[in-house]
């Protein structure tokens, strides 16, 4: 196994570095990674190039693991706009080819590193540790023969012990799923149970595209953390589904539709074109411009407890109904309403003014009566008029 002493430590160390040793064109080495500089906290963050040396890794010979501990085999990844770093353990093929000085000295090769191989087809981690652990590890049942006699190893993880060195903030997670892949998938997970899924589902003979976005699994999976399982709507975390032609079997939160004459299709039963976001809360935020809302139908908002809105100006341009799609009642126009009473009781207080004397007819009140009791309410009425008319709600 060829050593790598060459590449971004070269910024530093000038033309003094000593050339690379290149294995045979034919051979990709597979090596384990044993550090990996991800940020500036990093001891050698500064001699391997800074932030340019960010996804440099360090790495042994699987075949000779601690030979030579004093030496600096170092890596970088291959593709730049790709990230997905290995962990300490894993193991990762290299690839000798130019380096950033290639048109000065082509002779000089750069190892770069290829994604961690898949020795535990586990989109976890696939650390795998020194042959003294992993002898260990099988003594505890960590490590099983494959079923059917194959001398192929599996992981199976029974507790939450493990003594894998994954790197400082990997913690491994023996409940972690794999997705279950169909025909035709094309999946991307990450190590956390979240995924994208670009696939399908067959109507009549047609496959019709589906794209789900999942981040967290449900919590309570019976099954072993390397069986595979599906997406479940209802229970993941959170999820964002893209739907041609496919009813999803999703429960809301909220399903009381008496706003409408006619209610919309229920959430389980339609089959067109949606989007569907699901979690726990849903937060739309505009920074800086507007949220529009716009329908072909209707807008509906549905809440188990209450619907609150707080602005400064809230504007509803149409019919509004409240109480139900069948009320007609009308609301009174309170402008209009007051102006109204003003001059009703400013006629009867002008109508009570006018006698001096008795009543001309028994069943008129009194002058004396209504200057001592109905005149006074009248205009105590009239002087509260204005504060029946709401600040903050209005209408045509």
């Amino acid at each position: 196994m060829a050593k790598q002493f060459y590449g971004i430590s070269a910024l530093t160390q000038g033309n003094n570095t000593p050339s690379t040793q290149v294995p045979d064109e034919n051979i990709i080495p597979s090596v384990r990674v044993k550090d990996i500089i991800l940020d500036d906290t990093h001891e050698e963050f500064e001699e391997y190039g800074g932030w340019n040396g960010i996804g440099t890794i360090f790495y042994e010979d699987v075949r000779t693991p601690g030979r030579e501990e004093n030496s600096k085999n170092i890596a970088i990844p291959l593709y730049s706009n790709s990230k997905l770093y290995p962990l300490i353990n894993e193991i990762v093929p290299l690839i000798f080819l130019y380096s950033w000085d290639a048109q000065s000295n082509t002779s000089i090769r750069q190892a770069y590193y290829l994604p961690s191989i898949n020795v535990w087809n586990s989109q976890h981690h696939n650390a795998l540790p020194p042959p003294e652990l992993q002898s260990e590890k099988k003594s505890t049942r960590d490590y099983e023969n494959s079923i059917g006699g194959s001398e192929r190893d599996v992981r199976r993880v029974y507790d939450d012990s493990t003594d894998i060195n994954l790197g400082e903030g990997f913690n491994e997670q023996i409940n972690t799923h794999p997705l279950l892949v169909f025909a035709g998938d094309n999946l991307i997970e990450g190590r956390w149970g979240n995924s994208i899924r670009f696939g399908s589902s067959i109507q009549d003979n047609i496959n019709y595209p589906i794209t789900k976005i999942r981040n967290g699994q449900p919590s309570n999976i019976p099954q072993e953390g390397w069986v595979p399982i599906k997406e479940d709507i209802n229970n993941d975390k959170s999820s964002i589904y893209l739907t041609e032609n496919q009813k999803l079997d999703i429960e809301v939160a909220s399903k009381i539709y008496k706003s409408y004459n006619e209610a919309p299709i229920a959430p389980k039963e339609y089959q067109e074109n949606q989007i569907i976001l699901n979690s726990g809360r849903l937060l739309l935020n505009a920074k800086s411009s507007d949220i529009l809302l716009a329908s072909n139908k209707s807008i509906n908002l549905n809440s188990v407890n209450s619907v609150n809105i707080d602005t400064k100006d809230f504007n509803i341009q149409g019919t509004t109904r409240i109480g139900g799609p069948n009320v007609e009642q009308p609301l009174l126009r309170g402008d209009v309403m007051v102006d109204e009473l003003n001059s009703l009781i400013d006629n009867l207080i002008s109508f009570f003014n006018a006698y001096g004397g008795e009543a001309p007819n028994a069943k008129i009140v009194s002058t004396p009566l209504a200057k001592t009791s109905i005149i006074p309410s009248l205009n105590l009425i009239k002087a509260n008029l204005e504060l029946t008319k709401s600040k903050i709600g209005f209408i045509s």
